[in-house]
């Protein structure tokens, strides 16, 4: 019997080692592909190595999923690298693999890969049939970020097909998806798709699609994309046949020189030079035209496609022989039919090559499907034996666990009863708190309310009747320094109507919020303070806010945009107020000096800070001398 036992407990700690081995080599591969996705776009050759290294864990560790994961990053690495017929060859793999363990996400995303194949190859109904199956799979199993993808790539398809209407069906199924599942680089690209379509033959609405992409992006702080929508926009305007619209090009240059500086990303001076030298070339400055040219060409060495430097040649020969300069524009000219004919080569090459291996890559894929059916059954076999055996260890070990179990189930319980007792009189203390702070904040409104009733029956009946007697004494002295002392008064009084009506509750009833920062906004730049940029998204979102919340709101927002007047030096303050899910968020971001967070907070904080209790909201602020201050405000959609 004691020998049984012990061979009971050794096949145990046998089983148990193995599947820790297993979790721990699976995190391993988990975190090559992630180096894989990080190095990328950075580092090809590391990037290689990792996902490689994956592959090969994931074989050993026999994992169907991580093996297809690792094949569809290794066939999306040899697409980048043009390498298509092993990209093919590797995303199919990738499928079996998924598909045999109902890893949808992969299955979505390799058919999905090999439909843009087919596209590059101009195979437009073998490029339909695999986008219109990776919508199938991503939409039925409610994969969101695919199915945008997917939706995305039938509209380029389309579009390239001259079927703008199609194009534009998809293209907005893609917004819809986005929007509904918060897919903000999805929705991004959906309405710089939706530009480029109206492009052509309306350029009102290309530019409406450009800034509500803009506007997600800065926003959402993506400087990659607000970079090239400014140099997308820029392009745009260059197209036009307005005067001013070479001011907006000027203009959108400049901002996208200011993101390539604060990314650090040399990659991006050709697209930011190239379009310089259109600009100066529309205004005929063409030696300037020209310098930004010859800078975008030291730069087409690196990341930048044939078709950009053809055309970078063309545009070069057309500037060249504007100047009359007719030697380097025949030199252009043909540098650019050299490339051409160059890219034609190697597209004939290419094909040649595909078409020959086509047939070695079909005969080894059915040696593959034999070895992949052969494999199934023997997996299957040592999956009924693992099963038997984990059975029996599992009846056996809850036997020994059943007692164990009933004594920590007491002292559990215990333990929860203590819990429970504890958290209802932490829930009370907090209830009276609040209760308290209600209370402050209801006095602090009536106070303000009764404050403004005071000042405009008293102090201002006051300063209207001496503005009248002073009126009428000076209707015969007509003294000019009279006049200038009754205008003050005039602009005093009006002051004080702004500060009482500003106190009173009353000024909140019967608007929504929208409006009341509206006016807050125009009061502020009337008095030519501060300049307000305000952006609610979605915009009718904050309309049915309940009224004590509003209020509160509203006095918090005040209370900020008070302090930054007064202490920040700031010019412009950001305020944006987004509609999650489950809670409303709200910004305000200034550019003025800053200040040291961790210095102790002044009346005015610890007054916003009672308010957003009331309404349970969460409050952040960060801020540093010279940098400015952004503060954060989430309250809970319950609250609304």
């Amino acid at each position: 019997m004691k020998q049984n036992g012990i061979k009971i407990i050794t096949l145990f700690l046998w089983v148990t080692f193995s599947q820790l081995k297993a979790q721990v080599v699976s995190q391993s591969v988990e975190k090559d592909i992630r180096l894989f996705s990080v190095y990328l776009s950075t580092n090809s050759d590391s990037a290689y190595h990792y996902i490689q290294r994956a592959y090969k864990k994931s074989l050993v560790l026999k994992n169907d999923s991580l093996i297809a994961r690792s094949l569809y990053n290794l066939g999306y690495y040899h697409y980048l690298k043009n390498n298509t017929v092993e990209s093919k060859k590797l995303l199919n793999k990738a499928l079996n693999y998924s598909n045999q363990c109902k890893f949808y996400k992969i299955s979505a995303l390799s058919y999905n890969q090999l439909g843009t194949i087919a596209f590059d190859e101009n195979q437009f109904e073998v490029a339909l049939s695999r986008y219109l199956k990776a919508l199938e799979i991503a939409d039925r199993n409610k994969i969101a970020e695919s199915k945008s993808r997917v939706l995305i790539n039938l509209g380029n398809l389309y579009l390239r097909q001259k079927d703008t209407l199609k194009s534009l069906i998809y293209y907005n199924q893609n917004i819809s998806n986005a929007e509904k599942n918060q897919l903000y680089n999805e929705l991004i690209k959906g309405y710089m798709n939706c530009a480029v379509l109206f492009s052509e033959n309306d350029l009102q609405k290309s530019i409406q699609y450009y800034n509500k992409a803009l506007s997600l992006s800065q926003h959402y702080k993506d400087l990659y994309s607000e970079f090239n929508l400014h140099i997308n926009l820029s392009e745009l305007y260059l197209s036009g046949k307005k005067p001013n619209e070479l001011v907006k090009v000027y203009d959108h240059l400049l901002r996208a020189k200011k993101l390539q500086l604060q990314l650090n990303d040399d990659s991006l001076l050709f697209y930011l030079n190239f379009n310089f030298g259109g600009y100066f070339r529309k205004e005929k400055q063409f030696d300037k035209a020209l310098e930004y040219y010859k800078m975008a060409l030291r730069q087409s060495k690196k990341n930048v496609n044939s078709d950009q430097l053809l055309n970078l040649y063309k545009t070069l020969s057309e500037t060249y022989l504007l100047k009359e300069d007719f030697k380097n524009a025949l030199l252009f000219k043909n540098m650019q039919y050299n490339l051409s004919d160059s890219i034609f080569t190697e597209k004939k090459n290419r094909d040649f090559n595909e078409i020959q291996t086509k047939y070695e890559v079909d005969k080894k894929n059915l040696k593959i499907q034999l070895l992949t059916k052969e494999k199934i059954i023997e997996k299957d076999r040592k999956k009924w034996v693992f099963l038997v055996n984990l059975l029996i260890i599992i009846a056996l070990f809850s036997a020994l666990l059943f007692f164990r179990n009933r004594i920590k189930t007491q002292k559990i319980i215990l333990a929860k009863e203590n819990e429970i007792h504890k958290q209802e009189v932490i829930r009370l203390e907090q209830e009276k708190e609040l209760k308290r702070i209600v209370g402050l904040v209801e006095g602090q409104d009536q106070e303000r309310n009764r404050l403004a009733k005071e000042m405009h029956d008293g102090i201002g009946g006051a300063l209207a009747g001496i503005k009248l007697e002073l009126s009428q004494c000076n209707a015969e002295l007509k003294s000019k320094k009279i006049d200038s002392v009754i205008t003050k008064m005039a602009e005093a009084f009006t002051d004080l109507r702004m500060i009482s009506h500003n106190l009173s509750l009353n000024s909140l009833k019967n608007k929504d919020l929208n409006k009341l920062l509206m006016d807050l906004k125009n009061d502020y730049e009337n008095r030519s303070e501060l300049m307000v940029e305000i952006v609610v998204f979605p915009p009718d979102s904050i309309n049915q806010i309940k009224e004590t919340v509003k209020h509160q709101i509203y006095r918090v927002v005040q209370e900020l945009l008070t302090n930054v007047s007064k202490h920040a030096k700031a010019k412009t303050v950001f305020l944006n107020l987004t509609m999650h899910e489950d809670f409303l968020n709200i910004i305000v971001e200034d550019n003025g000096c800053g200040f040291n967070s961790n210095d102790s907070q002044g009346i005015g904080l610890s007054n916003i800070t009672e308010r957003l209790s009331t309404i349970e909201a969460v409050l952040n602020i960060e801020s540093a001398v010279g940098k400015g201050t952004t503060v954060t405000i989430d309250i809970p959609i319950s609250q609304l």
